[in-house]
Order: structure tokens, then C-alpha cells, then sequence
């Protein structure tokens, strides 16, 4: 006989969160794992006494790593997702009937919170690894990328104060509504005492237009769309040269360097961009980019440290030793436009 399914609301249920979760869930081998306890002390500078409660942090930075395990880069998407699934509701402690914080909670809370408490749980997950004996640390490898920022197209530009700092501050007063402090103008004096040695340490040649104009070579030596030939020599010449001289002298040892490079250093960075919300960078300004690539990299750090302690000997017979793969300490630097570069470690 073929049977028919129709829903009809009862006015009460008896039901428990609990209950509703399966044991081997992510979320639940999660909560195992990472014990965030820690974040209400590093975090507590930044309440008074009195007022409103505020968002739990713990709850925060839970929400946070399931947009960034999740690939969900808005705020708002984020807390609906998070409100759809019963393993999260439970990981975060809401129950059913519960509702979530706003979206707009969770970025004031992101701004409020220093960087200091981004790189805390950061060293916190780095640490389990080392733990597990996942870190050897023998090799270091950088790689870098362009990451789209919230920044304006003349942001992209990088600006020089060429005549006297304190005429140009003086200028921006009298035309603007935020005014220049003298802190300010000394930072930017010291920034450009700091470009004028830096350009001093560059040796640049430039070719000659109407010479390289006619030279057989030129498609070869400049390009097909470049008209003269640049060459800078910066204050690493030494750092370099000692580099290309090594792979040189040990061709072997550099082609085997670069291959395991391609195994293991550019997936990471591939792996970060596509699945783990480092595609775009929304927040605004140096200490907010910071804090977003410091997520994304402690997420995939957490990954694989969940996935290491999954393994399991396939012989009880048997005392298997899981093994432990060769692992490297990675620089990851993100180059974002406006902003200066940065580095943190993540494991392969």
C-alpha cells in the first residue's frame, strides 16, 4: 500500500537539541577538539561593568570559523546558515527556539576586537599542531597573491607629499571637516625621511627610447609593448645572487626544492583563496585585513588538525604508528592593494 507523508504542526514538542545531532557530526568533533575558553580573559579588556550584555565571545569567533570553514564572506548569509543547521546551532549553544545575534553584531564585534585577540586563538590552534607533532619546521617557504580589497580605484595610487609636510597638513585643515594632528604630521615627516633612504638604496637604469626603437633584440629584451629597458638593483642584490648561485651550483637539489614547492606550497595558497573566504577582502583598512587573513589561515590550520587527529590505526593486531607526514612552517604572505604585506604560518 503507498503511503502519503503530510505535516501538521503540533502546539507543543518534546525535543531535545541533543538528540537531533548526530554523534560523528563536524561540528560536535569540533567542539571536542578546540576548547576556546581562553578568549573570555583576552577579551575582557574590552567591557566595562555596566550596560547591556554583549555577544558572547566564544559564540563570535565560533560563528566566525564556520563562515570561513563555510566559504560565506557576508555577515548576513552567515547568520542565516548558521541558523539553518541544527550541528551549528548546537556547536554554538543555541537551542531551536533560540533566535541568533544580528549580522551587524558580528561586525562591530570584529572591529572592537584588537588584533591581539585574533592572533591569541591563531598561536592557540598552531599550537595544538605542534602538539600533535604535525610542525617540524626544517623548511620555510613564501608564496604570495593579489586578494581584492574594499578600496577605491585611487587608492591604488600610491601618494608622495613632495612639498613641506607641514604646508600640506596645514592645506588639508582648511579644506576638510577631520583635521591633521601633529602626531599625524609627524608620522608622515617620518615617512618621508623613510622613502627618501629607500630610494637612495636603489640603483635604476632606464634605456633610451629612440635607441631601443631600432635594436633587433628589443621584442626580446624590453617586450612587445614596453618601449625602453628598466633594471633596478635594490639593497637584497646580495640576498638574491646568493640564491640564484645556490640553485645553480645544486641543480639537482633546486629542481627536487621546486617541485615539492608545487606540491606543497602553492596548493595551500590556491586552497585559501577558493574554499576558505580569502577570494576578497570586505573590511577596511591595514588592522581589519590583518584579521581576516589571520582567520583564514588559523581555519586551515584547524583543518588539518582535525583531520590528523581523525586518523586511526587500520589493525587493532597490529600497533600501527599514524604516519607523520613531512610538514613545513609556511610564510604565507598576502599582498592586498593599499595595504603592506604580511606573513603568517600554516601548515601542508
Amino acid at each position: 500500500m503507498q503511503g502519503k507523508k503530510d505535516y501538521i504542526p503540533k502546539m507543543m514538542y518534546q525535543v531535545h537539541l541533543d538528540k537531533l545531532v548526530p554523534q560523528n557530526n563536524f561540528y560536535r568533533l569540533l567542539d571536542r577538539e578546540l576548547d576556546l575558553h581562553f578568549l573570555y580573559k583576552a577579551t575582557e579588556q574590552y567591557y566595562g561593568d555596566e550596560g547591556q550584555e554583549s555577544i558572547d565571545p566564544v559564540v563570535f569567533f565560533k560563528i566566525c570559523l564556520v563562515g570561513y570553514l563555510n566559504n560565506i564572506n557576508s555577515d548576513r548569509k552567515l547568520i542565516e546558515y548558521c541558523g539553518d543547521s541544527l550541528g551549528i546551532r548546537l556547536f554554538l549553544r543555541y537551542d531551536i527556539d533560540e533566535a541568533l545575534p544580528w549580522h551587524s553584531t558580528i561586525s562591530r564585534t570584529r572591529q572592537l576586537y584588537g588584533e591581539a585577540v585574533f592572533l591569541s586563538l591563531f598561536r592557540k590552534i598552531l599550537s595544538l599542531c605542534v602538539v600533535k607533532g604535525m610542525v617540524q619546521g626544517k623548511r620555510q617557504a613564501i608564496d604570495s597573491a593579489f586578494i581584492k580589497a574594499n578600496a577605491g580605484l585611487d587608492s591604488l595610487v600610491e601618494k608622495e607629499v613632495l612639498d613641506d609636510v607641514a604646508a600640506y597638513a596645514d592645506e588639508l585643515n582648511e579644506n576638510s571637516e577631520f583635521k591633521v594632528t601633529s602626531q599625524k604630521k609627524k608620522q608622515v615627516a617620518a615617512r618621508q625621511v623613510w622613502q627618501k633612504k629607500r630610494s637612495d638604496t636603489r640603483f635604476v637604469y632606464r634605456s633610451s627610447e629612440s635607441v631601443c626603437k631600432n635594436c633587433p633584440l628589443k621584442t626580446e629584451c624590453c617586450g612587445e609593448k614596453t618601449k625602453f629597458k628598466k633594471i633596478e638593483h635594490t639593497e637584497h642584490h646580495n640576498v638574491y645572487m646568493k640564491n640564484h648561485e645556490k640553485r645553480t651550483q645544486k641543480e639537482q637539489y633546486a629542481k627536487y626544492m621546486s617541485r615539492l614547492r608545487s606540491a606543497t606550497v602553492e596548493p595551500v595558497l590556491g586552497t585559501l583563496i577558493n574554499f576558505l573566504n580569502m577570494k576578497r577582502v570586505n573590511t577596511r583598512g591595514i588592522e581589519l585585513a590583518n584579521k581576516h587573513v589571520l582567520m583564514a589561515v588559523l581555519t586551515y590550520n584547524l583543518k588539518k588538525y582535525l583531520k590528523f587527529a581523525t586518523k586511526k590505526a587500520k589493525s587493532e593486531a597490529i600497533a600501527i604508528k599514524v604516519g607523520v607526514k613531512t610538514t613545513f612552517s609556511i610564510y604565507f604572505s598576502v599582498f592586498l592593494p593599499i595595504f603592506h604585506p604580511f606573513k603568517h604560518i600554516l601548515l601542508k
